[in-house]
């Protein structure tokens, strides 16, 4: 009897030395899969940040950073100003942007929005953000800051700014005050009054 009482010891405890081998199993399957899906998330997320990262390593005067909107958006992505140096420009600001176009002119997205400090203001067209970076390489930097603000849209989707028309040398003058008037409401007014 008492033989017998050891051996059904012995099968319950590798009865549950068995099941606690189970749970220790599923357990690491389960921290297995949170890390890969983290991990994936996180490459979803670089892609986008890592190629704007190393096209803006030589410019200073700004912080930058793209990631995706909502954190997993494939259509949508940020171009957020996180920090700006006293000195940096409406005309380096652009150059950024630029930059970030070609970087990503390959990606199709729905919307760029631009940000800052987190705050979204404003969105481009994915399409004519692409475009941005395509023609970059090629296109009149002028003519590029000159168009910039008739494509730039209110979050309710409205446009922020005119389009111009008339003679050349009015029509001129008035995009340069949107482009000048743009990077006010974008950012500019927000870092000169501290905010």
């Amino acid at each position: 009897m008492g033989e017998q009482m050891q051996i059904e010891e012995e099968r319950g405890t590798v009865h549950n030395n068995a099941a606690g081998l189970a749970k220790v199993k599923n357990l690491f399957l389960l921290f297995l899969l949170v890390a890969v899906l983290a991990t994936a998330i996180w490459l979803f997320r670089g892609s986008v940040g890592w190629p704007v990262a190393s096209a803006l390593e030589d410019e200073n005067g700004a912080k930058i950073s793209v990631y995706r909107n909502d954190f997993i958006s494939t259509s949508e992505i940020v171009f957020d100003i996180v920090d700006v140096d006293y000195a940096e420009s409406p005309l380096g600001m652009t150059r950024k942007l630029l930059k970030a176009a070609d970087a990503l002119k390959e990606h199709n997205f729905e919307r760029v929005f631009l940000a800052h400090r987190g705050e979204k203001k404003f969105y481009l067209d994915g399409y004519y953000f692409q475009r941005l970076g395509r023609e970059r390489s090629w296109q009149n930097p002028i003519y590029t800051i000159r168009t910039l603000p008739e494509n730039v849209m209110r979050l309710d989707g409205s446009p922020a700014y005119g389009s111009w028309t008339g003679g050349w040398i009015g029509v001129m003058g008035r995009q340069l005050e949107d482009a000048n008037q743009f990077h006010r409401d974008w950012w500019l007014s927000d870092e000169i009054s501290g905010s």
